[in-house]
């Protein structure tokens, strides 16, 4: 009927094709901030079925073996602009797969790759009852760490009305000046101690020993 028009792109979360794919399905879509899970192996090319995260799920990001760029690395980091199909998986469930159209729908915004050594798996903010006391953080370990030689910090924000913001700065703890005490945020060293990769460990006042799990736990 008419061309040049331009073609809306609509921002979307893999989380919201996922929930609904007949409402994105054949819709040009922008998946933003997306990277590998897992993390691709030396030598490993993008094409075939990838899964695709950008935070708010994992989607099958899909390329032709003949596409031109099939061949490409995968990257760390990228926007993927391209369309979303279903893909009938049983009598009454379907799967969206994401298609890039060409090379350029893919804006690199980091190729290195890197992992945390720990990322944060739970939090214990306001137990049940008094939560005096009973506050943690549960973390786990990605690699081996000896925290004598490779020491780390958690700072914890005490967002409560009746804290005094510390004149210092947000990760000073607590400070007293005077008469005055500022209450702003926590800061736990890791100094000691080791964890062992794929395992839990804890920072906090106090851990309630019968809901831990069994991994080793850091207590400070």
């Amino acid at each position: 009927m008419s061309s040049g028009n331009p073609i809306p792109l609509n921002r979307v979360r893999s989380s919201d094709i996922l929930a609904d794919p007949d409402r994105y399905e054949s819709v040009l879509s922008a998946i933003v901030k997306g990277g590998f899970v897992p993390i691709p192996k030396e030598g490993e090319k993008l094409r075939g079925e990838k899964s695709l995260n950008d935070g708010f799920g994992n989607i099958t990001l899909f390329t032709e073996n003949d596409a031109s760029f099939a061949d490409s690395i995968p990257y760390g980091l990228a926007n993927y602009y391209g369309i979303s199909f279903n893909r009938q998986v049983s009598a009454d469930s379907i799967q969206p797969v994401f298609r890039v159209r060409k090379a350029d729908d893919i804006v690199l915004l980091s190729s290195t790759i890197t992992v945390a050594p720990i990322v944060i798996a739970g939090f214990m903010s306001d137990p049940t009852g008094g939560d005096g006391n009973y506050e943690y953080v549960q973390l786990l370990a990605t690699k081996d760490i000896n925290f004598a030689a490779t020491p780390y910090s958690v700072v914890i924000c005490n967002n409560a009305t009746n804290t005094i913001p510390s004149p210092q700065g947000w990760a000073t703890g607590v400070v007293v000046s005077g008469s005055t005490t500022y209450y702003r945020s926590y800061k736990f060293n890791l100094t000691t101690g080791t964890a062992k990769k794929g395992t839990y460990f804890y920072v906090g006042d106090r851990v309630n020993k019968s809901m831990a799990p069994t991994q080793p736990v850091c207590l400070h």
